[in-house]
C-alpha cells in the first residue's frame, strides 16, 4: 500500500523536475535480493525499499542492492529507503551513504 503512495508522490517530483518515467517494478529480484521498487527515469534508475521502521541494517542492504542493480542498468541507480518511523540516528547513517531517507 505504501508502495503506491511513494510512487505517486514520485511521478508527481518527476514531473517538476523534468524527468519521465520509463518504467516501474515491484518486487524486482537482482541475484537473490528483492527490491521493493524500481523506478527507472530518463536521467537515472531509483531503487527503493519501504520499511516501517527503517534501521542501520535496512541502509547497508540497500547499498548492497544498489551494487547489484549498477551491474544490470547503464544509468546512475539512486538509492531510497522508505520509512514511518525513521529516527535520527538512522538518518544520519543513510545520508553518510548517499541514501536518500523518505519518511511518510
Amino acid at each position: 500500500m505504501l508502495a503506491k503512495f511513494v510512487y505517486e508522490d514520485f511521478m508527481n517530483n518527476a514531473t517538476r523536475t523534468g524527468e519521465a518515467i520509463i518504467s516501474r517494478k515491484r518486487n524486482f529480484k537482482v541475484d537473490g535480493h528483492v527490491i521493493d521498487l524500481v523506478i527507472e527515469t530518463t536521467k537515472a534508475v531509483y531503487i527503493i525499499d519501504i520499511e516501517s521502521t527503517p534501521r542501520r541494517r535496512h541502509v547497508d542492504k540497500l547499498l548492497i542492492k544498489a551494487a547489484l542493480a549498477q551491474k544490470i542498468f547503464a544509468k546512475p541507480i539512486k538509492p531510497i529507503l522508505v520509512g514511518v518511523r525513521v529516527n535520527s540516528d538512522v538518518e544520519e547513517y543513510a545520508k553518510s551513504r548517499s541514501v536518500e531517507i523518505l519518511k511518510y
